[in-house]
């Protein structure tokens, strides 16, 4: 092709026109380019070139559905390297029974090296071939033949989790996003088990293989995660662990091992929250010279922190306290150095003043230390500070402070009523309200972007995203109308996630499952998770309630709304 073009190059040369390289590569590329397009095989024809030869093996057009990469082509997502057809069971049986075709013993047939027929290619998502020629929800028609609908290659193609088939499944997940025509609910939730002996593919074992799959950086970090584990849900072999110095614990997690029989054990750590107002929500660089310093120890905010160190350790640690904020304000926490250390439940020992900072500088993660005995820390919950007369309104500022700092870190589970489920919402809460103490609710709160707001939502979750995409399909009819409700869960009781490296509450699992069970048929059309959504770990409950605050969905007080209501 080259050389044709270089003779058109010496007539142009002869007619004593100059052309740089650069130019004359153009040309060259911009000819072949269009001597291709020129001789590029459309679809249509390749269409008839199939139709041609099933018709030499008696298959007429009302016998066959296109399927596979020839869907892809058609829609102009990438072109397709071979095609597959689907035939109607009659017609394949007459295929094996009197043409000479090479059968595979998957049973695909194939009529070239490039013309295959697979059998119930749709299998795994519930498609048989009888049903996908003879349904037309399942095909649609163009240039006078007949396509699978592109949701059915997708579900396929999802769950068979090739890796081949990973480009494929973005770019048909992007073009469900633009079709107006999209239908979520022809892919179910999770493959379906086929009884037909050509069903070679079997569903995936996330719990096994999807975890095991993950690489871990070291193995001693899996046995730490282990450890941790244990001692979040106390079981007994975490009594017999040695000394464990672990690189993080989310802040979440280790406020919800400070409660014990419905009450917060470490009210102290409130108080010193409360004076670091002082310290670290000032611009001023020199607050530590000493002038400063010293006058500062007389300040009101003070009084109740010099009171309550003069009762536990018999002497004023303010000084240091402030040293201790400022030095982590300019450096933050270091993982590896002066770690909180807890005892086997989790309760803290040691490092209470160090937790106040991270919890008054928005810190998820803290370095913690676990020992390896029962050391039964004293509690400082709320009665120690009323038998010492400290003043009502004073601990009542501090149950607001709690109360704010429990939604913040996620230590507070995350409840959200889907629009089909909302007319169950006072159902729901109470259900909840009998089993765990809530502490805040937003009812029936319209949003504006809803399906901004359900993909945010499922944002930190390891779901796929066309599992999304269905949840918001089959929520379309619904209006935009959610009550999201927090509360507190004593014994989250946490397991390893099969896919993630994280960790969800079993007690949260059940208590989804419950409810999912109690309202799925008193739902009308309903698809699976339509109905509640619930974080499962602090870390998720965080993000759940940025989402809900950019929403300006606001969670107000649960005893104060509640009696709010009632007056």
């Amino acid at each position: 092709m080259a050389g044709a073009f270089i003779v058109k190059i010496n007539d142009v040369v002869s007619q004593k026109l100059v052309y740089n390289k650069q130019s004359i590569l153009f040309m060259i590329d911009t000819f072949d380019k269009n001597s291709e397009k020129e001789n590029k095989e459309t679809i249509k024809d390749k269409l008839k070139k199939v139709q041609f030869i099933l018709s030499q093996n008696g298959v007429q057009c009302s016998d066959f559905v296109f399927v596979g990469s020839i869907i892809l082509e058609e829609l102009e997502i990438r072109e397709a390297r071979d095609i597959d057809v689907a035939l109607s069971p009659d017609i394949y049986n007459n295929l094996r029974t009197f043409y000479n075709l090479e059968f595979l013993t998957s049973g695909t047939i194939n009529f070239s090296c490039q013309i295959q027929s697979s059998k119930d290619r749709y299998g795994i998502i519930g498609v048989n071939d009888k049903d996908l020629l003879n349904n037309p929800l399942l095909y649609y028609e163009k240039y006078g033949f007949r396509f699978a609908r592109p949701e059915l290659e997708l579900g396929k193609k999802i769950f068979r989790n090739r890796e081949k088939d990973r480009d494929d499944i973005i770019m048909l997940h992007r073009y469900s996003v633009q079709a107006s025509d999209w239908r979520w609910d022809l892919i179910p939730v999770a493959p379906v088990k086929s009884t037909s002996s050509s069903a070679i593919f079997k569903p995936m074992s996330l719990s096994k293989k999807a975890f095991h799959a993950v690489k871990k950086p070291k193995l001693a970090s899996e046995k730490i995660f282990k450890k941790i584990l244990d001692i979040v849900n106390k079981t007994p072999r975490a009594l017999k662990t040695k000394d464990l110095t672990v690189s993080t614990v989310d802040v979440g997690t280790l406020l919800q091992w400070q409660f014990d029989q419905g009450q917060f054990g470490r009210y102290d750590t409130l108080v010193r929250i409360d004076t670091l107002d002082k310290f670290i929500n000032t611009n001023e660089q020199d607050s530590l010279n000493s002038n400063d310093s010293l006058g500062s120890l007389n300040d009101k905010r003070f009084i109740y922190y010099k009171k309550m160190q003069e009762v536990r350790v018999q002497r004023n640690t303010l000084l240091r306290f402030q040293e201790l904020a400022y030095s982590i304000k300019l450096k933050g926490f270091h993982v590896d150095r002066y770690p909180l250390t807890v005892d086997t439940q989790g309760r803290l020992i040691d490092g209470s003043h160090r937790l106040a900072c991270a919890l008054a500088l928005n810190v998820d993660r803290l370095p913690v230390r676990f020992l390896k005995h029962k050391k039964g820390p004293t509690n400082y919950g709320r009665e120690w500070f009323e038998t010492r007369e400290f003043p009502k309104e004073y601990l009542t500022r501090l149950d607001s402070r709690l109360y704010d700092i429990l939604l913040s870190t996620g230590t507070a589970f995350v409840l959200i009523v889907w629009p089909p489920a909302l007319p169950f919402t006072n159902e729901i809460e109470q259900l909840i309200g009998s089993r765990f103490p809530i502490i805040a609710q937003a009812k029936e709160k319209y949003i504006y972007d809803f399906e901004s707001f359900v993909q945010g939502v499922y944002l930190s979750d390891d779901i796929e995203l066309w599992k999304v995409q269905k949840k918001i399909f089959h929520m379309r009819d619904y209006p935009p109308v959610v009550s999201v409700f927090s509360f507190l869960i004593e014994k989250p009781l946490y397991r390893a996630k099969a896919r993630t490296e994280s960790y969800l509450s079993d007690t949260v699992a059940k208590l989804k499952a419950e409810l999912i069970e109690k309202y799925r048929d008193k739902i009308n059309g309903y698809v699976y998770d339509i109905s509640v959504h619930i974080g499962d770990n602090p870390s998720m409950n965080r993000d759940i309630k940025k989402i809900i605050a950019k929403h300006n969905v606001i969670m107000k007080n649960y005893k104060r709304s509640v009696s709010a209501t009632k007056k």
